[in-house]
């Protein structure tokens, strides 16, 4: 049993102190859950009967969509020789790990619940017999290839950046630099249509090749140096806007310049942090 069961445990589910295992029902559907550790990364084992019949294609495809829009669900698969559906969740930390858990239960008992799924009887004493047998695999294989290549298929490692920055704790703060790459797509198209085009003033493709530049640095790759060249920009532009027209202009360019190296210094520190503890936030 890893150290954090109990607080990562779904509300109003038990633990079994002798085996380990986190088990309870949400919305009418059973669940067992078996945390244990690949090495030294913690994973969970999630399990619920699926259903012989109506529902059943269905919640499978549901499931399994779930690994390719969830970050920390690592794989989804179908175990016909249980008759389990099986999750094996990522572990990040005692809070996430808490919130993710529920959400999966949450997800996967409402549908269940749209389609009509209910649980046999007896099935949480078939799930949990499910997970003494996985216990007692992982013992008698720990030292096998056969754990080797479990702990390949489930530790990716830390989370791709991709990952990282959907995860959502971070997403917040990636939209906002988003937005202000996209902000710097339209700063650069009105710079070009009325400095370039309406005033003749070929030295403006200048400034929308850099604002298109930082937008795409931005939105693509959430560069911190694009958001220090930004600010900086739209610095310039304000001071010039002052002291040759007297009025200010430009500071919508500052602003956007501001915010994104407040989230892009704030999201890289946090993926520093990730890559080093293991832990968002």
């Amino acid at each position: 049993m890893i150290p954090q069961t109990y607080q990562i445990k779904p509300d109003g589910f038990a633990v079994n102190e002798n085996v380990g295992v986190i088990y309870g029902n949400r919305n009418g559907i059973d669940f067992v859950i078996l945390p244990f550790s690949l090495g030294n990364v913690h994973i969970v084992k999630m399990k619920l009967i699926y259903p012989k019949g109506g529902g059943r294609d269905e919640l499978i495809s549901f499931v399994r969509s779930m690994e390719q829009n969830t970050p920390y669900i690592s794989k989804a698969s179908v175990n016909n020789v249980e008759g389990c559906i099986d999750l094996c969740v990522r572990l990040i930390s005692v809070n996430d790990d808490y919130v993710n858990l529920n959400t999966i239960c949450n997800m996967i008992s409402m549908k269940c619940n749209s389609l009509n799924i209910i649980n046999g009887e007896n099935s949480l004493n078939y799930l949990f017999n499910s997970c003494i047998q996985t216990i007692n695999q992982n013992m008698q294989y720990a030292n096998s290839n056969q754990m080797n290549n479990m702990n390949q298929q489930f530790s990716r490692g830390p989370m791709t950046k991709a990952e990282f920055y959907k995860h959502p704790s971070i997403h917040k703060y990636v939209n906002d630099i988003v937005g202000a790459g996209i902000a710097c797509y339209i700063f650069a198209g009105i710079n070009l249509i009325v400095s370039v085009f309406l005033q003749q003033n070929i030295f403006g493709i200048v400034d929308v090749v850099l604002l298109l530049g930082c937008g795409l640095a931005l939105h693509l790759a959430k560069s911190r140096a694009a958001a220090i060249v930004l600010t900086c920009e739209g610095s310039l532009g304000l001071i010039a806007s002052l002291v040759l027209k007297g009025t200010p202009g430009g500071w919508l360019i500052l602003i956007f310049g501001i915010i994104s190296i407040i989230r892009t210094f704030k999201v890289e520190s946090a993926w520093k942090n990730y890559n080093a503890t293991g832990r968002i936030g």
